[in-house]
C-alpha cells in the first residue's frame, strides 16, 4: 500500500479505476435512494430537479411549473347541483282538524243495481250542476294536484282555459289536507275493508316557496302516495275514461249515483279494465267506489263536459292484484315500451313540473348523404348521335356488337327479346291503350243480361 507522497504503480491505477466504474454501474442499477455527505438521501430524479433548480437560482429565474394536462378537449365536467333536504322547504304549521265522523253506510260502497239493471235516481241532484254530490254527502275529498308558481291560483285544473281577468282567489293551502276513506282491509285474517273516515296532512307543514320545483314535486308526491295507500284505489285507464266519457255523454242529466251503478254494471266482476286483457295474468275489474268515480269527474269536468276523454299516461297499479299481474306480465313479455305511454294533458301524476320549465332538446342536422356516380364504357359509341339537350325519356339499348357476343337463349326467350325491341328498339311491338268500361256501363249490361235471362225464362214457362 502506497503511503502519501508516493507514486503508485500504473497497476494500482487501473485497479482502483474498474472499481470506480464498478460502483458508478451499481449506483445506476440500485432501486431507491443514494446518500449524500451531509446525510440527506436524494433520488436520481430529485437529483436531476435540484441541479434544474440550482441552475435557474444561479441565472436569477424562476422554475417553470410543468403543464397542466386538459381532459377532452379543455372541457370541465359539469358538476351536479346538491339539492337542499326536503324538511328545510318547510315550515311547521300546527293544523288540527275535527274529529272525523263515524261509520256512515253510505261512504265507500260500490253501488251495482239489480238484476233489471241501472235505472235513473230522481231523488238525487245532477252530477253537472252539483259538484257531483249525493244525497246525503259524501265525506271523500281528494281535491287537486299542487300548481307551481303562486299559493293562490285561478283554478285547480290544469289544461283549463279561463279567462285571463278571472282573480286568483283559489287558496292552494286548502288542498293539504284530504278528506279519505280508508279502504285498507281490517286485518290479515279479515280482508273486508275498512271504510272509515280518516284525514291526511302532509307531515313536513307549509312550503316556504310556492315557485319552488323540489317543494311543489314532494307535495304531488307524498299526496299521491297517500290516496293509493289509504283508498286501495287502482288507477284509471283510458279505457275506463273512454266508458265514462261515453255515459256522460248519453246521459247529461244523471246524477253520480246512476254513473256509478252503470260503470259498475259494465266492469264489475265481468270484464277487463284494458282494450286487450288476458286471464293469465291480467284480472277482472272489482268495480270502483262512488267516491273514485266522483274524483276523477271533477279532475277532468272541463273535458267530460263537452265529451272529451282525458287521455293520460297509465300509472302502475300498486295494488296487491295489480303488483302480481304486473310481475307475471313482465315475466312474459318483457318491460313496457314507452311509446305506449301517451299522455296530452296537463295533469300528469309523475310530472316534475310544467311543461314551460323543460329545456327542448337539441336536434343536430342530417348531413347529406354523398352520392356515388359510376361511369359506364359503352363500345361502338357515335357522339354525333348523342344528342345532351334533347328530353326524351327512351331508354338506352346496348350496342349491336355486345349483343352479338352474348350466348343465345332458347326460342321462347329469343321471341319475347324481338317483341320488347331488344335488337330493334324502333320495331317495339306495342299495343294501345283500351279505356275500361266506367261503372254505370259495367252495371247496365248486368241489367239487361238480366232481363234477358228473364224473358227467355218466361217464354220457357209459356212453352
Amino acid at each position: 500500500m502506497a503511503t502519501v507522497g508516493e507514486k503508485r504503480p500504473a497497476s494500482d491505477l487501473s485497479d482502483s479505476s474498474d472499481e470506480g466504474s464498478f460502483q458508478v454501474k451499481k449506483q445506476k442499477h440500485m432501486v431507491g435512494s443514494t446518500n449524500v455527505g451531509d446525510g440527506t438521501q436524494v433520488t436520481p430524479a430529485s437529483d436531476s430537479v435540484a441541479s434544474s433548480a440550482s441552475s435557474s437560482e444561479d441565472e436569477g429565474q424562476i422554475p417553470e411549473e410543468p403543464p397542466k394536462r386538459r381532459t377532452r378537449a379543455g372541457r370541465k365536467k359539469s358538476e351536479k347541483k346538491s339539492q337542499p333536504p326536503i324538511k328545510t322547504l318547510f315550515e311547521t304549521w300546527d293544523y288540527k282538524p275535527k274529529p272525523a265522523p263515524k261509520f256512515n253506510e253510505w261512504w265507500g260502497r260500490k253501488p251495482m243495481p239489480g238484476p233489471e239493471g241501472p235505472k235513473p235516481h230522481p231523488d238525487q241532484p245532477v252530477a253537472r250542476t252539483n259538484n257531483a254530490q249525493t244525497i246525503p254527502e259524501l265525506w271523500e275529498d281528494r281535491k287537486f294536484r299542487f300548481k307551481k308558481g303562486s299559493r293562490f291560483v285561478q283554478t285547480f285544473r290544469r289544461g283549463e282555459e279561463v279567462p285571463e281577468d278571472t282573480p286568483a282567489r283559489l287558496d292552494q293551502q286548502q288542498n293539504l289536507v284530504l278528506n279519505l276513506i280508508d279502504m285498507r282491509p281490517k286485518s290479515r285474517k279479515d280482508p273486508t275493508p275498512r271504510r272509515m273516515a280518516t284525514y291526511y296532512i302532509y307531515e313536513n307543514g307549509l312550503p316556504k316557496d310556492w315557485d319552488n320545483k323540489q317543494t311543489i314535486k314532494a307535495l304531488n308526491d307524498r299526496r299521491q302516495q297517500a290516496i293509493d295507500r289509504i283508498t286501495m284505489d287502482p288507477p284509471w285507464t283510458n279505457f275506463e275514461r273512454e266508458y265514462l266519457c261515453s255515459l256522460f255523454i248519453d246521459h247529461p242529466d244523471a246524477s253520480i249515483l246512476e254513473i256509478a251503478e252503470r260503470f259498475n254494471w259494465r266492469f264489475m266482476d265481468q270484464d277487463f279494465t284494458k282494450p286487450t286483457g288476458f286471464g293469465g295474468w291480467d284480472y277482472i275489474s272489482k268495480g270502483r267506489t262512488t267516491e273514485s268515480i266522483r274524483h276523477e269527474y271533477l279532475t277532468y269536468k272541463h273535458k267530460y263536459d263537452v265529451g272529451e276523454v282525458p287521455h293520460k299516461k297509465e300509472l302502475a297499479d300498486k295494488t296487491p292484484a295489480g303488483k302480481a299481474a304486473g310481475e307475471n306480465r313482465m315475466y312474459k313479455f318483457g318491460k313496457r315500451d314507452k311509446a305506449f305511454d301517451n299522455d296530452d294533458s296537463d295533469n300528469s301524476d309523475n310530472s316534475d313540473a310544467d311543461d314551460e320549465n323543460k329545456t327542448p332538446q337539441k336536434t343536430e342536422p342530417t348531413k347529406a348523404k354523398s352520392i356515388r356516380r359510376i361511369s359506364v364504357h359503352v363500345d361502338n359509341f357515335d357522339e354525333e348521335d348523342y344528342d345532351s339537350n334533347s328530353e326524351s325519356e327512351e331508354p338506352t339499348f346496348v350496342s349491336s356488337s355486345t349483343r352479338n357476343d352474348q350466348p343465345r337463349l332458347s326460342e321462347g326467350d329469343e321471341e319475347l327479346l324481338e317483341l320488347a325491341g331488344y335488337n330493334d328498339p324502333q320495331s317495339a311491338v306495342t299495343t294501345p291503350a283500351v279505356d275500361a268500361p266506367s261503372s254505370a256501363r259495367y252495371y247496365d249490361d248486368v241489367d239487361v243480361r238480366a232481363e234477358d235471362e228473364g224473358s227467355q225464362a218466361d217464354t220457357e214457362d209459356d212453352n
